[in-house]
């Protein structure tokens, strides 16, 4: 098995790592080089076609006492406006395809930073539990004391064995799901190396001021696959071109050396035209099929801009929400409940107040913290979700 190793890492460079790796990206990249290489094949120019002819040979097929011998050379054209229009159709592609390496930038660099956030909340989550053993220990040294003093009962000495095995058993919990946190960000990333990912920046609760309308606006302009369904529009309309032009002939041209006889020979020159006979129904059927899907595509930008735009306002009511329960949160915090746990100490050695008291301070205080540690991630990855509400298509 390969040796597993680990590393502290910051947001940055995490997102620096995961472009430059990601599979998406990587895929998204060779998309534009495979748009690049419809424009070469949507320009392209048939052959021309060298021919020999033999007429009049001899019985016995001697073709070289042939009396009529034929050199030529002949080359079919399009009609001129076909193949830019044609091209035109395909750099379209080639600008979608970049937009959607934008895209893929986008997308990649929120689910690191989703990814990132959740490992950071386990972490904290692991050190927070850690923290609470370790005051448990004092605390299980207190209670030894008072036993053997007679102060406290057998009863008090086992509950406080419990209490700390059970925290050793959500301490394993916390420890498992931070492997997890670390895997995901590290499959986020795009990493193929057994190093597995810290974050080492902290979780700090950075409360944004931003104009709803503001934000939408600025988001719906940045959306990359807006950019895309208006580029959808743009090939449609190219094709409409490129279906009308359909109605014009094609022509082609020939020069020919023909040797009669020996001592006689010509030039010949050949010019010829695909007359549109029979061209009613395939032209009028592109045209129509190409005026239909640039009709789609018209409706589908409206559809899209309708559920982003809906879609940004869920994630800012969101954000919002996800603001004020901090808010809620910092004011129990500033009421003094860190200083609890030393106060409530001091008052159980002091025979102010009971064991089961005592817990229950303790318990209070680790769900407040871990609870202002959930409201931060939890605002962060509402944040998270609101830079990348632009880029999503949900029903």
């Amino acid at each position: 098995m390969t040796a597993q190793t680990t590393k502290n890492i910051s947001l940055h460079e995490a997102v620096t790592l995961g472009l430059s790796s990601n599979p998406i990206i990587l895929q998204s990249r060779h998309e534009v080089k495979s748009a690049r290489g419809k424009i070469l094949q949507a320009g392209k120019i048939q052959n021309p076609e060298i021919g020999f002819t033999l007429n009049e040979v001899p019985s016995g097929y001697k073709f070289g006492s042939a009396n009529e011998k034929d050199i030529s050379i002949s080359q079919f054209f399009e009609y001129p406006t076909k193949r830019s229009n044609r091209i035109s159709s395909a750099s379209f592609d080639e600008q979608i395809a970049i937009a959607g390496v934008e895209q893929a930038k986008v997308l990649v660099t929120n689910s690191i930073r989703k990814a990132y956030i959740n490992a950071q909340y386990s972490r904290e989550v692991v050190r927070n539990i850690e923290k609470q053993l370790m005051m448990f220990s004092d605390f299980q040294s207190t209670i030894t004391d008072k036993y053997k003093t007679g102060e406290a009962k057998y009863f008090d000495v086992v509950r406080i064995e419990i209490e700390t095995a059970r925290l050793h058993n959500d301490l394993l919990e916390a420890k498992n799901n931070d492997i997890r946190m670390q895997s995901a960000l590290k499959n986020s990333i795009g990493d193929s190396s057994a190093t597995y990912y810290i974050p080492q920046d902290s979780l700090v609760f950075q409360p944004i001021i931003v104009n709803k309308d503001s934000v939408i606006d600025v988001l719906i302009r940045q959306s990359n696959i807006l950019k895309m369904k208006r580029l959808q529009i743009e090939k449609k309309e190219s094709n409409v071109t490129l279906a009308k032009s359909s109605y014009y002939p094609d022509y082609g041209v020939g020069l020919a050396y023909q040797r009669r006889t020996p001592s006689s020979s010509f030039l010949g020159v050949e010019f010829k035209v695909a007359v549109p006979l029979w061209f009613w129904q395939e032209p009028q059927g592109l045209v129509e099929d190409a005026i239909a899907q640039l009709s789609i595509a018209e409706v589908q930008l409206r559809a899209v801009e309708y559920k982003i735009r809906n879609n940004l306002k869920s994630a800012y009511a969101s954000v919002q929400s996800a603001g004020r329960q901090m808010k809620n949160i910092e004011q129990i915090l500033k009421k003094g409940l860190s200083e609890m746990q030393s106060v409530a100490l001091s008052q159980y050695r002091n025979n102010q107040i009971d064991l089961l008291n005592l817990f229950d301070v303790y318990r209070s205080v680790r769900t407040m913290q871990e609870e202002y540690i959930r409201s931060v991630a939890n605002y962060e990855n509402a944040l998270a979700e609101l830079e990348v509400a632009a880029e999503l298509i949900t029903d």
